[in-house]
C-alpha cells in the first residue's frame, strides 16, 4: 500500500510540474534503482549491527533513520491533498464504472493481484528455504540472510536498469510478459532442487523480475485505467491480493515450502495468461453497453 501511495505521489509531481509524459518511464525507473540502492547498504549494515549486538539492534536502527527521513519529508516534500471536496460514493462508482466498461482494467488489476501475491509470498519464504538446503552455512550463520538480501536489492537495481533499455525498444505489455515468464520459472525451482546455489541463483532471479515488475506495471496503470479513479480501482484489487497471500500462509505447516512456491508459480502463470490476452486488446473492450451498464452495477 506504502508502494502504491508514493508511486501516484510521483505521477502527481510529475504532472504538477508540467514534465514530458515521455520521461515517466525514467523516473520509475530511477526510483526503483535508488530504492535498491539505499536497501543495499541497509541489508549490509543490518547484517552488521545483528551479528554484533543481536537481532533486534537493527529495528532499533531503523528508528534513527525514519527520523532523519521524517525530518526531509517535512521540509523538502510538498502534499498531494488530492481533492478535498471528493464523493467517496461517487468515486466508487465511478471506479466501478471503468471497471464494468473496459475488461482491460481488471485484467491488468489480476495480473497485478497475482504477481505481488507470489512476491509477499517469496518475502516469507525464502529464508527458510535457504535454511532447509543443502547449505550448511545458512543454517549456522544467519548472519549471511543480511548480505543475501543485499544481493537480492542488487538484483532489483539490475532489473530496473534493464527496464530502461528494454523500454526504449519495446511495448511495456510485452516486457511484462517476458519478465512473467522468467519469474515464473525461476519460483518453482524448489520444487525440484533443494541445491543452494541453484535456489539462491533462482531467487536473485525473480528479483531481477521484481526490479523489471515496479516499473512496467506503474507505466501500464498510467496507461489503462483513468487517473481521476485509479486509486480507487486499485483498491479493490487489494482484496484478492491479500486474500490469496493469506490463504497461503495460513497455511504453512500444512503444506511444505516446496508447495507453497509452486502455487506461487501457478499464480504467475495465471497471470502470464492475461496479460497475454491483455496485449491483444488494443482498443477499450466493454463488458456491457453504455445504455444497460450502469443499471447492471
Amino acid at each position: 500500500r506504502q508502494r502504491q501511495m508514493c508511486i501516484r505521489d510521483r505521477v502527481y509531481e510529475h504532472n504538477k510540474l508540467q514534465f514530458s509524459p515521455l520521461w515517466m518511464a525514467n523516473t520509475f525507473s530511477l526510483s526503483v534503482f535508488g530504492n535498491g540502492v539505499v536497501a543495499i547498504f541497509a541489508g549490509i549494515l543490518a547484517s552488521a549491527v545483528a551479528s554484533e549486538y543481536g537481532y533486534f539492534a537493527p529495528f532499533g536502527l531503523s528508528i534513527l533513520f525514519l527520523i532523519i527521513g521524517a525530518i526531509f519529508v517535512s521540509f523538502l516534500w510538498t502534499e498531494n491533498y488530492g481533492d478535498s471536496h471528493i464523493d467517496v460514493k461517487q468515486t466508487f462508482s465511478n471506479a466501478l464504472l471503468a471497471l464494468s466498461s473496459d475488461i482491460r482494467i481488471p485484467m491488468l488489476g489480476a495480473v497485478q493481484s497475482f504477481f505481488e501475491a507470489s512476491m509477499y509470498v517469496f518475502v516469507f519464504m525464502w529464508t527458510p528455504v535457504l535454511q532447509e538446503s543443502d547449505q550448511y552455512a545458512f543454517r549456522e550463520n544467519s548472519s549471511l540472510l543480511g548480505l543475501i538480501f543485499a544481493f537480492f536489492m542488487v538484483s532489483i537495481m539490475i532489473g530496473s536498469s534493464i527496464f530502461s533499455l528494454l523500454i526504449q525498444r519495446i511495448s511495456p505489455e510485452r516486457i511484462c510478459k517476458i519478465l512473467l515468464i522468467v519469474s515464473t520459472i525461476s519460483i518453482v525451482t524448489p520444487w525440484f532442487s533443494k541445491n543452494p546455489n541453484l535456489l539462491l541463483l533462482s531467487f536473485m532471479v525473480y528479483e531481477l523480475c521484481c526490479g523489471l515488475y515496479f516499473p512496467t506495471i506503474a507505466i501500464l496503470r498510467a496507461k489503462y485505467i483513468p487517473e481521476e479513479t485509479r486509486a480507487a480501482v486499485m483498491n479493490f484489487f487489494r482484496v484478492p491480493l491479500n486474500i490469496l497471500v493469506v490463504i497461503v500462509l495460513r497455511s504453512i505447516g500444512v503444506l511444505s515450502e516446496r508447495v507453497e512456491f509452486l502455487i506461487c508459480g501457478c499464480w504467475l502463470l495465471l497471470a502470464l495468461i492475461l496479460q497475454d490476452c491483455l496485449s491483444r486488446f488494443h482498443k477499450p473492450i466493454q463488458i456491457v453497453s453504455r445504455e444497460t451498464h450502469w443499471s447492471s452495477v
